[in-house]
């Protein structure tokens, strides 16, 4: 779910869709944090879990508990109002993931106790002081309330306040009992106050550090300084809470208390000075917003036409939406409104160009100043893996080298003219598995220090258990996410700004974007997900994969029949790896499966099963991607397209200079001038491809001058360009 949605929220989307998807992917991750939370319970007791320290925007983390709470808010007809003080800084350096957690369980539990009325998340400014600020978080209801007596019962675990509670509405109060730790490590306190019958506060102080630099708003366009803009809302506490949301921007704020007085206000103002933006609400009494933005669009007749972002209570409110929209409304905004969503919505109609290149910025905080000018060793003995591996972190701006297993990472270490700064490590090799190389370098008291990062398919506590005892410090687990990987190499690397050079690769870029295939019985999108879209590199490896692990079937029944298990167990389980990097997840699953069959010494007949189940679907897997790597026809009928001789004799001819020269940029080239190439034979073209993926250069110049000889296309050669 997370993997997708984010994948959605780079494509082109309607603001609508945009909010949509953007829910999704913050429920995804808030509700991912929670479980994490709650199996870390135990973490918690030993006094062995940590808070990371890293900047967040406390906007992000609010939308984020309001995208999982929201919807059963709605289910009660229950109004969530949200009240954020001004004095805030826009981001924060602390623990989002564990603030979001607390949150969620507050709001969540303020929604199950609460019949009918309100549930209120207030955030104020209590203490500020150097590069420390102490907020407070309170959650009011309206709801059921608690007696003095049940109020002494609660931050125990697994007990509610009143055993008819659980009964009734559900739950352990385990939430409540992780919340109070939580704050404690935070430096704050945690308390409630309640009567029966009249609703509940619970409140909550922590501390966070501000990062100066990174404290102050988001640049506002040139256009929105000083803007007028009118607010109209009958509602005075709803009015107050959206100009206090206002005073976060450079803006001009009138309000009115009804559509007939918007009108009139628009209509009389200084058309010298007019308004640009109207924030209507959506309940209004005397002119309904509806036809109040309809009569200002288009009976006044007005110089500058003011955009009108419409604000409602009323969550999946379709028709609403559908009326405002044919009534001129510019944008329609939910409650409860937070500082960047209001800043989100002006931006979007006000200077939409703006606002569509944000939509497309992924999490990116996972990557800051600490990478660059970092210098890391890569440990992996598969070839995909680490070409993967490599392109990530390169686009991170860091340095990496590779080793091909343990014995060159301790070498690499210990004899190195620099000092690396991190070491990803590969567990499952030959000559020497990960567990060794650690334990080798840590023998070493000049490397008693040195960050060392496991990279595994090994999920389960034992398994991460055994990289701690082998003196690794963290675990991340394969097939790789790289916001995962980033966050947890930003725990360990040291570097500072001063030290910092820039690179090239940061944000939203995504290189080598060219067209990727269906492939039947792979996960494509996930797949380029990994490698933030790049097309190129992805062909290179799906060829890698078809080369390398064609035989792997072949391999897997040959060491099994002479009894070599430990062999047959690290092929099952480096197919495992590369299959899931390229998004084959059949395969990835019978692989997982028959490496386990072969580790447990299931019985024969039952690790046989396995293996030709992962021989026939990895037969199919290598004709679906000779198929599709061959380009159109490659089904045996021949290309509709004709052959433009010209161009594809420039064509080959460069590419023939590549290939003569043993230069790695044909692969690429053959890329980029498919289109160009799509007449020719596909089967040809599928060997060369498979050639240049292997780096069989003698072999593809063979290929591709058989290729024009029966084309009857004579090639240049002459000096790479």
């Amino acid at each position: 779910i997370i993997g997708f949605s984010a994948l959605a929220l780079n494509t082109d989307l309607s603001p609508k869709q945009h909010g949509y998807v953007r829910k999704i992917n913050d429920s995804g991750v808030s509700l991912l944090g929670i479980i994490n939370g709650i199996l870390d319970f135990s973490k918690i007791e030993a006094d062995k879990l940590e808070l990371e320290q890293s900047l967040f925007g406390l906007d992000d983390v609010l939308s984020s508990v309001i995208a999982v709470v929201e919807q059963k808010a709605v289910d009660k007809n229950i109004e969530l109002l949200l009240d954020v003080s001004p004095e805030i800084p826009w981001q924060l350096v602390g623990d989002s993931l564990r603030l979001g957690q607390i949150l969620t369980n507050l709001v969540g539990n303020a929604i199950k106790f609460t019949l009918a009325g309100e549930v209120e998340l207030i955030v104020a400014l209590q203490e500020r002081g150097g590069r420390r600020t102490k907020l407070q978080f309170s959650v009011r209801d309206t709801g059921l309330g608690l007696s003095s007596e049940h109020l002494a019962k609660l931050f125990q675990p697994f007990t509610q306040a009143d055993g008819s509670m659980t009964r009734r509405f559900g739950g352990t109060g385990l939430g409540l009992s992780i919340s109070k730790r939580l704050v404690e490590m935070m430096g704050g306190d945690i308390w409630a106050e309640s009567e029966p019958g009249t609703g509940s506060v619970f409140s909550f102080t922590a501390w966070f550090a501000i990062e100066s630099a990174e404290s102050s708003p988001p640049r506002i366009p040139e256009k929105l300084n000083r803007m007028k803009i009118l607010v109209a809302d009958d509602n005075d506490l709803s009015q107050r809470k959206m100009v206090k949301l206002l005073s976060r921007f450079p803006a001009r704020v009138d309000t009115v208390n009804s559509g007939i007085e918007a009108v009139s206000v628009i209509q009389n103002q200084n058309p010298a000075d007019p308004y640009k933006l109207i924030l209507m609400d959506w309940n209004t009494s005397e002119m309904d917003e509806v036809g109040a933005a309809r009569h200002i669009k288009e009976y006044l007749a007005l110089h500058t036409i003011p955009s009108i972002i419409m604000v409602t209570s009323f969550f999946g409110e379709q028709r609403g939406e559908a009326e405002a929209g044919k009534a001129g409304a510019d944008y329609f905004l939910r409650r409860p409104v937070t500082a960047s969503s209001l800043f989100d919505a002006i931006i979007e109609i006000l200077t939409p160009a703006e606002r569509a290149t944000a939509m497309r910025i992924p999490h990116g905080g996972e990557i800051t100043d600490k990478f660059m000018a970092a210098h890391i060793l890569l440990v992996e003995d598969n070839e995909i893996n680490q070409q993967l591996a490599i392109e990530i972190l390169k686009n991170a701006g860091l340095t990496v080298d590779v080793a091909n297993n343990g014995r060159e990472a301790v070498e690499m270490v210990t004899t190195a003219e620099h000092a690396y700064d991190l070491v990803l490590m590969d567990i499952q090799m030959p000559e020497m598995d990960g567990y060794e190389a650690t334990r080798r370098i840590r023998r070493d008291a000049r490397f008693s220090g040195l960050p060392i990062l496991a990279l595994s398919a090994h999920a389960l506590v034992e398994d991460r258990q055994k990289t701690v005892d082998a003196g690794m410090n963290d675990h991340i687990t394969k097939p790789i996410d790289p916001r995962i990987m980033f966050r947890a190499m930003g725990r360990y690397l040291r570097h500072s700004p001063a030290d910092a050079h820039p690179f090239a690769c940061r944000g939203n870029s995504a290189p080598g974007q060219v067209a990727v295939p269906e492939i039947p019985g792979v996960d494509v999108t996930r797949a380029l997900y990994r490698i933030n879209g790049n097309g190129k590199l992805y062909l290179q490896l799906l060829r890698k994969f078809m080369v390398n692990q064609a035989g792997t079937a072949a391999a897997l029944e040959s060491a099994l029949a002479s009894g070599d298990r430990s062999l047959a167990e690290r092929l099952a389980h480096t197919t495992k790896g590369v299959a899931g990097n390229i998004g084959a997840t059949r395969v990835q699953e019978i692989a997982a499966e028959l490496a386990a069959s072969i580790r447990h010494n299931d019985a024969p007949e039952l690790t046989w099963e396995i293996l030709q189940r992962f021989a026939e679907e990895m037969a199919t897997l290598v004709a679906a991607l000779q198929l599709a790597l061959a380009g159109p026809g490659a089904d045996g009928r021949q290309a509709s397209v004709a052959v433009d001789s010209a161009k594809t004799r420039a064509v080959l001819s460069q590419l023939l200079r590549y290939i003569t020269e043993n230069d790695g940029r044909a692969e690429y080239y053959l890329d980029e001038c498919r289109s160009e190439l799509a007449g020719l034979p596909p089967g040809e073209m599928g060997k060369l491809g498979v050639c240049l993926a292997n780096f069989d250069y003698e072999k593809a110049h063979a290929v591709l001058s058989a290729l024009a000889e029966k084309g009857g296309i004579t090639l240049e050669t002459g000096i790479v360009r």
